[in-house]
């Protein structure tokens, strides 16, 4: 598939390869969702011609054929949002010499949504350093999709020290697992998804981890998630 430059549909088959087999519990239902998005963008990609260009464009990407990042800054039709960005999550990820960290930010007067991705090997750092928790004005430009989440920092204006207003929360998992469905509703592909819950507290049952809301309702943490008692 990266010989048919489908690097997208490559990763996928690769993600099937890396589930943890050894867990019964688990694999068979991941490997049902992936093997399943799978088979829905090959589907979708054979009815191309008949699709919107938002979604053309949305499904070129998810097969591997992504716009780079240079022409996204040079090109003066992209999307464009200014507003004081919270960086509410990192994380860094490592598959053989290459380095990848997803940063996710929202923006506290629109409430939209941005995933920043950086690259690096093990003999070089990130081209641009992005703080966890930090509060970055800026403009980002947005890679053209259905649901335009993936963004490049266009005009960094400065960095603040406090958030001049809040951004959305929602009150429970409910909440939030709603917001979930909405997304997917509108593009079943969605993933890597922000949510900001209010007043969530960390409880550890012994076995793992779990992120706790006000109605005592849980979403276990990853397991590679490492936390001292």
């Amino acid at each position: 598939m990266v010989d048919a430059k489908a690097p997208g549909l490559a990763s996928w088959v690769k993600t099937l390869g890396n589930l943890n087999y050894n867990n019964q519990d688990e694999w068979p239902g991941e490997a049902i969702a992936i093997i399943s998005k799978l088979f829905l963008l090959i589907k979708t990609f054979r009815n191309y011609d008949n699709l919107s260009p938002e979604w053309q464009i949305t499904i070129k990407n998810l097969v591997g054929w992504s716009q780079s990042t240079k022409e996204l800054l040079d090109d003066n039709n992209a999307e464009r949002i200014k507003d004081f960005w919270l960086v509410a999550g990192q994380e860094t990820e490592t598959n053989d010499d290459i380095v990848t960290q997803r940063n996710w930010l929202i923006g506290c007067n629109t409430q939209q949504r941005a995933l920043i991705l950086n690259f690096a090997t093990r003999f070089s750092s990130f081209e641009s350093l992005i703080v966890p928790g930090s509060i970055i004005h800026a403009d980002l430009a947005f890679f053209p999709s259905v649901t335009p989440h993936r963004a490049v920092v266009k005009m960094q204006r400065g960095l603040e020290t406090e958030l001049p207003v809040l951004p959305d929360f929602f009150d429970n998992w409910t909440c939030a697992f709603q917001y979930r469905a909405k997304q997917l509703q509108q593009n079943p592909w969605a993933n890597d998804l922000l949510v900001l819950i209010r007043d969530v507290r960390l409880l550890n049952t012994e076995k793992q981890w779990v992120a706790l809301d006000m109605e005592n309702k849980y979403v276990p943490l990853l397991s590679s998630l490492t936390l001292k008692k």
